[in-house]
Parts: structure tokens; sequence; C-alpha cells
């Protein structure tokens, strides 16, 4: 009777503390996963608001005017791209601890200290190194502005740079910052003008030192265990942090065969170490930031020691068979001695564990033998642990409460018919309600009816087993103020595993969507604009050709009728003040016949309607013909004249175009050459490319710097003054710039002040037949 009852009960209290050993493993287990997803949510949040500052600050206008202002200097330079290479190339050899005077120009101007002021403003906010490093560049990817030498000058050829043009925006992934030495991501944004055009790119390095200080911060012990290690692993599986003090960013990679366990969105399972055959228990959890950036996807890992985890229930079992032991012993030497004062404690103790198995705890009082009084002083031990381990369990709970309350976006737990049963205070802040009004009503109450079809297909998703990210859709508040949203819904379940509701986390966007309406409505602004100056356009266009063709009509009569009065044979001899004054006409005519066609080329050159007729020509005879054609001319105003052209090159182009503007820059050169001992040369010779290269150099007054850049628009005069020395119509550059590029070539003008000018233009060689 007695080992009847001795192993009953200790059958029992097996059944017990295998019972308890699942519990306790599920309960822990499942806690451990909240909390990981908490804090994936976390990182979320800290990645996501960092690369909406950079948007931010990337579209602030009080960049604008430094940017546009070094790309007018680098687009006036007459090869930016050697300039740019020659720099970087001093720029990269300067070891990264020194600053060249040129380097610190550029970190110490207005605009890097506004972006220190922001770099630092952060570093505030967070206390700590937000961003490694802040710069922007211009179109041509060099930099205007940094908070801190940077590794290079020129970053047009880096693949961020690119994409960032391309695209719009670039993330990079989590790799080693050259430049700031961090550990970071990168997040660059294309910078346009009012008008669209591209200006440069901005780009910020965000340490990630933050989402290290999120994890050491708001992680703490699951249900009162320390787990063996925190990892911080990117989708490779490269190890991003991790508690171990060995282990550095990059330093090394989990083992695949423990990272292919990890494919659902989060979860857990055990992993059996192969250098120790130590078991771990493993929970995860998966960034939701992948739908921003598949670079983000990141997982949370925390790993417990699952002897550790076993232990109370380890050390029950020990003190359990311990007590079996000690009962067969003691029973079997006192059974015949002392059975009447043993049968009363067992009895006493088969009922506290029938009482335990019900779940009644009581403590135990033995007034029996040393063995039994033993006895019962293990189980009441093991009555205290169970004890222990739930007020771990409640305050594990309670962690959870805790991290569920503090979030920092709205959080909505619903059943699955859609009702609500739990919100966060970030919920109640945001829609303005109480925690009475909104517990218990459908989820509908603060979504907008045009979303309910939304809602419906993201719950179909859900049940089918798809990610539900940041799924845009409306809300509205208790006061009817609507509220754009990204939703990110996700299934939580019960002891068992199965769905038991819906957990919703909501981010407010609405300075995003705000900022979209902006741009709309800018975008239609600047079409209805561009479609008045098309039409002013239009009207100017039919004026000019209104105008030069009216203009003509009567000119050709007056410059024909000026030749015969200046012939002696027609109408007679004139005296000299007649012949003056006949002469005046005429040359006054032949400068209007050249104005009004100067006029209708501009027409045709912004019409797209100037022709070319293309021909083989060589370059040896057509500048023979030129400077003969020029020579007389040059004699009479005592003009040394000299045509320097070697090279016999046969080119396919228009020769009356290219005579047209050879002759317009020779007749510019001969109004600014100084009398007497002016200088004029002109020659073409081959350039790279299967390009041809023409110049007109000149020993004249030169042309302010200031002014060189306006040249080759129409109607520009160096001297406005109504005095001034050299008269003209202004277009006659305009019009060499459109005949050139015309001809798929570029003109442009180098000149020193006292020194004299040289205009250049090349010319393709063309398709020779």
């Amino acid at each position: 009777m007695v080992f009847s009852v001795i192993i009953t009960s200790e059958m029992t209290g097996m059944y017990i503390i295998y019972e308890y050993k699942n519990t306790l493993v599920e309960n822990f287990t499942r806690d451990s996963e909240k909390l990981n997803s908490i804090m994936v949510n976390r990182i979320d949040s800290y990645a996501t608001e960092r690369l909406v500052d950079v948007i931010n600050f990337a579209s602030d206008a009080s960049f604008e005017s430094a940017i546009s202002l070094s790309n007018m200097q680098f687009s006036n330079m007459t090869n930016p791209e050697l300039y740019i290479d020659k720099t970087d190339a001093v720029w990269t050899s300067v070891p990264q601890q020194e600053i060249t005077p040129f380097m610190k120009a550029l970190i110490d101007n207005q605009y890097s200290k506004q972006l220190r002021q922001i770099s630092d403003s952060e570093d505030k906010l967070f206390n700590g190194k937000v961003y490694g490093e802040i710069f922007i560049t211009n179109a041509y990817g060099v930099n205007v502005a940094e908070t801190d030498k940077t590794s290079d000058y020129k970053q047009s050829d880096k693949v961020w740079w690119q994409e960032a043009k391309k695209n719009g925006v670039y993330i990079g992934g989590v790799e080693l910052d050259n430049s700031s030495g961090n550990i970071s991501f990168s997040v660059a944004k294309r910078m346009d003008d009012e008008n669209g055009n591209f200006l440069g790119v901005t780009k910020a390095v965000v340490n990630i030192g933050q989402i290290i200080n999120i994890i050491k911060i708001q992680m703490v012990p699951s249900s009162g265990m320390n787990p063996i290690e925190y990892e911080l692993v990117d989708s490779d599986g490269h190890i991003l942090y991790s508690t171990d003090n060995h282990e550095k960013p990059f330093s090394s990679n989990t083992e695949s065969e423990y990272t292919n366990q990890m494919k659902d969105f989060s979860g857990h399972f055990m992993y059996t170490d192969p250098s120790s055959n130590e078991d771990y228990l493993v929970t995860y959890s998966h960034s939701h930031s992948s739908k921003v950036s598949p670079l983000f996807n990141w997982i949370f890992i925390t790993k417990y020691k699952y002897s550790e985890l076993l232990e109370p229930v380890t050390k029950l079992s020990n003190y359990m068979l311990w007590i079996i032991f000690s009962l067969v012993v003691s029973v079997s030497i006192l059974v015949f001695i002392a059975s009447n004062r043993i049968v009363k404690p067992i009895e006493v103790l088969q009922s506290a564990m029938t009482d335990y198995r019900n779940g009644k705890i009581t403590e135990i009082k033995s007034t029996g033998s040393n063995e039994m009084n033993s006895l019962v002083e293990h189980f009441n031990e093991m009555i205290k642990a169970e004890e222990v381990s739930k007020i771990k369990v409640l305050e594990s709970k309670n962690l959870y409460k805790g991290l569920f309350e503090l979030g920092p976006d709205p959080i909505r737990i619903s059943t699955l018919d859609l009702k609500t049963i739990e919100v966060n205070q970030s919920f109640l802040d945001k829609f303005g309600y109480s925690r009475e009004e909104i517990i218990g009503k459908p989820i509908f109450e603060t979504i907008e009816d045009s979303s309910r079809k939304v809602v419906e297909s993201v719950l179909d998703k859900l049940r089918e087993g798809e990610h539900v990210e940041n799924i845009e859709m409306m809300h509205h508040r208790k006061d009817g103020t609507k509220i754009p949203v990204l939703l990110s819904l996700s299934l939580s379940r019960d002891q068992e595993g199965k769905p038991s509701g819906y957990i919703a986390i909501i981010k407010d966007v609405s300075e995003i969507h705000e900022a979209r309406i902006r741009i709309h409505e800018n975008e239609e602004k600047i079409l209805n604009q561009y479609l008045k100056l098309r039409q002013i356009d239009e009207l100017k266009d039919e004026f000019a050709s209104m105008i030069s063709h009216e203009l003509t009509t009567p000119l050709f009569p007056i410059k024909f009728h000026a030749e015969m009065l200046k012939d002696p044979n027609i109408f007679g001899k004139l005296n000299k003040e007649q012949l003056n004054s006949i002469n005046e006409i005429y040359e006054n005519t032949i400068k209007l016949d050249k104005l009004i066609s100067d006029i209708l080329d501009v027409q045709k050159l912004e019409q797209m309607g100037l022709k070319f007729t293309k021909t083989n020509l060589r370059t040896d005879e057509f500048m023979g013909k030129i400077y003969d054609n020029s020579k007389a001319m040059m004699e009479s105003k005592s003009i040394k004249f000299e045509n320097s052209t070697k090279d016999k090159i046969t080119i396919n182009s228009d020769p009356d175009r290219l005579e047209q503007v050879i002759s317009n820059l020779i007749k510019n050169a001969v109004d600014f050459v100084p009398e007497n001992n002016g200088k004029i040369e002109i020659c073409a010779k081959m350039d790279r490319d299967d390009h041809v290269k023409f110049y007109v150099k000149d020993n004249g007054i030169g042309i302010p710097k200031e002014k060189q850049g306006n040249l080759f628009k129409k109607f520009y005069q160096i001297d406005t003054s109504v005095k001034r020395k050299h008269r003209g119509s202004g277009l006659g550059l305009s019009i060499c710039k459109g005949i050139i590029e015309g001809l798929g070539g570029k003109i442009w003008i180098e000149s020193t002040e006292g020194l004299g000018t040289i205009a250049y233009f090349t010319i393709p060689k063309g398709d020779i037949t």
C-alpha cells in the first residue's frame, strides 16, 4: 500500500514536471518573439525616420544657390572633367588626417557649416553620433559642401551618385564607410531646381551605432532569463552587432545552416552547436524595412542556452528522483518499524500533490520522521520554485506591456472578427479617443469608408500567409480629421499557435501626403506657365518673320538705286558731298540687310528650321579661300593677317555656313584689335575623336571674365553705353553658336583682358563619301 502511494505520487509529480516544462518553454518563446518584433519595429522606425530626414534637408532651397553657382563655374571651364580628375587625384593622395587649404575652404564654407548644424542637432537629440558624414555635390559630381573631409573629391563615378541621379533616391546597404570610419548605411537624394533641372546629389551616411544603442537600451532579459547572445545580422548573414565582445561588424558570418531556418517573418527553433553539442533556443524577427529597401532586411536574433532555460525543471526533476530514492530506502528500512508514523505523512504529501495537480498550492508541515521531513521540505521547495517561475512570467508580460505602451506609433490589437481589444497610448493620442470609447468597437471606427475595400484585401492576403506591410490608406480622428497612414498588419496566435486576432501598427504619413499634393499643384502651375511661354514664343516668331519680310521688301530698291547713283555713267558724276551721302546710304543698307538676315537665321535656329547643305571640302583650301577674301580688308586697316592652317583634312560639312561663322569671328576680331599694329590669325587643324578644330586669334583688348559667359546670348553687347565704339546687333555670336551646334560641334571663347581673344569651335569630320 505504502509503495503504491509512493509510486503513484511520483508518477503524478513527473507528469506535472513534464507539463510544467512545456508550458514554461512555450510561454518563454512567445514572449521572446514578441520582444524581438517590438525591437525590429523600433529599428525600422529609426531607419525610416533617417531616410525621411535626408529627403527633407536635401529639398532645402537654401542650398540651391550654392549648387547653381558651382554648376555655372564648372560649365564655364574649357575642360571641367580634366580639372575634376586632377583635383581628385591630389585630394586622394593626401593622408586622411591631413587637410589642405583647398579642403579647408570647402569644409568651412557657410553651407558646410549649415550641414554640420543639422548633424549636430541630430546628435544632441539622440545623444550620440547619428550621421557619419553629410555632403552635397553639384551636377558634375564634385563636393560643394561637406560636414567633414570625404575620402574623394569626385563622386560622379560612384554607383550611389549615378543611381540617385537616375532614380531620385538611393539607399545603400550596411557597410564600412571609408570617410567616416563608421559602420553605416548611406542615403542619397537627387536635387533639382524649381524647373526640374538636375542640380546635384545630397548624401548622408547614417551611423548604425544609434541602432546598436536602441538594442542596448531597450532589450532586457526575457522572463528573467539572461540570453547567451543578442545578434543583429543582415540578409547575407553578416553579423552587424553581437553582445559577444569578440564579434565586430562584418568580422564573421552566421552559419548558413543557422540562417536557413529563419524563413518566416518571426519564429523560433532549436539549434545544436556542432562544436560543443550544446542545445540553444533561438528566437528571431525580420525587419519590416525591407519594404523600403531590400538592403534593410535585417534579422534580430536572441539566443538562450536550453539547459539554463530548463534549469528550474531540471532541479525539480532531480529533487523528485532524490525523493523517490529516499522514499524507497526509507520505506524499505522502516516499513516494519514505524509504518504508522510514515503512512500518515505520505498521505498528507499525496493529498498536497493532488491539490498541486488541480492548481491549488499549499505548503506542507510534517511531524513525521526526519526522512519524511526532508521529503516534505523538498516538495515545498518545488512549490516555491513554481511560484517564482510564475512571478517571472508575469514580469515578462508586464515588460511586454510596457514596451507596447511606449511604442512611438499607434498599435491596435483586434479579434478575428475585427473587434478592438487593446490599443496603446500613442493610438489614443493620435486619434483622440479614450480607451473606453475604442475598446470593443469595430476597427472601422477610425478607418475611412473609402479604405474599407483596402482593409478587406489586406485581410485576405494575411489569411493566405502573405506579409502585409506599409499599405497606404486613410484613417480619421474622432473629430473627423482625415489622416493618411501606412498600415502594417500581422496575425497574433494563441498558445497552440492558432490565429487569435490581428496586430496593426499604424504610421502617420500626413507630411508626405501633403508634400505630394503640393508637388502636384506646383506641376500644374509649371505646366500653365510653360504653355504661356510657348504662346509668347510663337507670337514672337510670327512677329520676327513678318518684320523681316516687310523690311526686306523696300530694302532692295533702296540698295539698287544707291548703286545706280554711284555709277557716273547712269546719272552723271556726283560731287564729293553727294557721293559721301550715297555711300552712307549704301553702307547702311548693307548693314540693315545683314541685320535682317541675322534675325531670320535666329528665327530658323529657334524653330530648328535652319537647313544645312553638306559637301566634301579640304580644310587647307577652304581656309585659303577665306584668307584671300579677307586679305584686302586687312591691308586697308594695316592689320597683320596670318593663315596657320597646315593639315590637309577632308571633311563633310556645309561650307557656306562655316564661312559665315569664320567671317563673323574675323569681323569681331577686326573691330577689337588695336590700330596700326593689329594681328589676326586663323587656323584649322585635326582634333581628337575625329573632330576638326578651327580658331580665330587676335591681339585685341580682350573680354572681361565676368562677361564671357553671356557672349553667345542673343542681343548681348559687351559695351552697352550709348557712346560705345563697336556697334552691332548682338546676334552674330548667337547665330555662330546655333550653326556650329547644328553641325554637331561646340564653340567657345578664351580671353584675357589686355592680351587678346581666341574664338574656338570644333565640328565632326562627318561621313566622307
